[in-house]
């Protein structure tokens, strides 16, 4: 009679699905216009960066009670993320850049 709701990640799936458009078209636009790197090495980082962003969804559960938490709550959050999600590909494209 009663459907059970959806729980987790999957529950906010388009949120997800936006942060990871953003992200990419911020990253396209700043790092493939001002980049020594091949296109080979921009194509790993973007499925770097998306596996991540995923991956950091899963464990932190990131969007669990995101329709209820305040303006700040949101913003430090988003802050977070997207600090944590610059921080890999800053060690991935310096750990490229290396080799």
């Amino acid at each position: 009679m009663y459907k059970k709701r959806k729980t987790g990640w999957l529950e906010h799936f388009d949120f997800k699905i936006l942060d990871v458009v953003v992200l990419l078209a911020v990253f396209s636009l700043t790092i493939v216009r001002h980049t020594q790197f091949t296109m080979m090495e921009l194509v790993s980082s973007v499925i770097i960066l998306v596996l991540f962003e995923f991956l950091f969804d899963i464990v932190t559960e990131y969007h669990r009670g995101i329709m209820y938490r305040g303006v700040l709550k949101e913003f430090a959050l988003s802050v977070v993320n997207m600090g944590v999600s610059c921080g890999v590909i800053v060690l991935y494209l310096t750990y490229i850049a290396k080799q």
